[in-house]
């Protein structure tokens, strides 16, 4: 009988470990399946959310090309209204030299044109515009206007939003006065990082009405490409515009 018994007992042990034995593994298995699936739930998730994320970057770049393109268009009318309103004066007065400016006026606004598409210009190429821009502010005013460009920027690499060169001289001749006898001299030359058009200050006896696009579109532009903002320097002698290299 106590053999017996004892077989029983140890039969009874038997069946408890392999039941032991069948629930750790069932547990195991368990615990996998459902470290798996919040694995599987963990992944879904993230690429959730990297999508959402590279939906909205997406997004902020195409408000901000929208607004780049607002203001590039800004551009065109802002030039074409300065310079007809000097072709217009031309025909009355200078009707050869008028025929002249048209033809480069076309030359110049072409380079404008091509380059709305683009958010940055080879520095390179941007003065090779002001060149062009420059020879009609001659065949405009003569000896009266004087620019003087740093050779070393023509073998720069840097690049600038397109027209904005040629926006800051236009501003410098809006708003001084100028003769052949006084005239006004434009320096324009690197700084650090940065581009400096500079000019002597001869104020006009009656100061010219300003559409505030030139200056604050550079402004705007520059915020929206680049974490680095223009600087102005406003003093009793000169004004100073610095516009970063990028």
């Amino acid at each position: 009988a106590s053999d017996v018994y004892k077989r029983q007992v140890y039969n009874e042990l038997i069946n408890m470990k392999g039941a032991y034995t069948f629930a750790m593994i069932a547990t195991f298995i368990s615990s996998v399946y459902a470290n798996s699936f919040y694995l599987k739930s963990y992944l879904k998730a993230q690429d959730e959310k990297q999508k959402l994320e590279i939906a909205l970057i997406k997004e902020k770049e195409s408000a901000l090309q929208f607004q780049l393109n607002s203001l590039k268009l800004q551009i065109n009318p802002h030039f074409l209204f300065n310079n007809f309103s000097t072709l217009s004066e031309l025909i009355e007065s200078e009707p050869a030299t008028a025929s002249d400016f048209l033809s480069h006026l076309s030359k110049v606004y072409r380079h404008i044109v091509r380059n709305l598409n683009v958010n940055l210009i080879d520095l390179r190429d941007e003065l090779k515009f002001i060149d062009s821009y420059f020879y009609l502010m001659k065949l405009r005013h003569g000896e009266s206007i004087k620019v003087t460009i740093d050779n070393s920027l023509r073998a720069s690499d840097h690049k600038i939003p397109p027209a904005s060169l040629q926006l800051l001289i236009e501003n410098a001749i809006k708003h001084n006065a100028f003769s052949a006898e006084l005239p006004l001299i434009i320096d324009i030359r690197a700084e650090k990082d940065y581009l400096v058009v500079r000019n002597l200050k001869q104020p006009l006896e009656r100061p010219a009405e300003s559409s505030g696009v030139g200056q604050s579109n550079i402004a705007s532009r520059y915020s929206l490409l680049s974490s680095k903002g223009i600087r102005i320097e406003d003093s009793d002698h000169f004004y100073s515009v610095s516009v970063p290299l990028l």
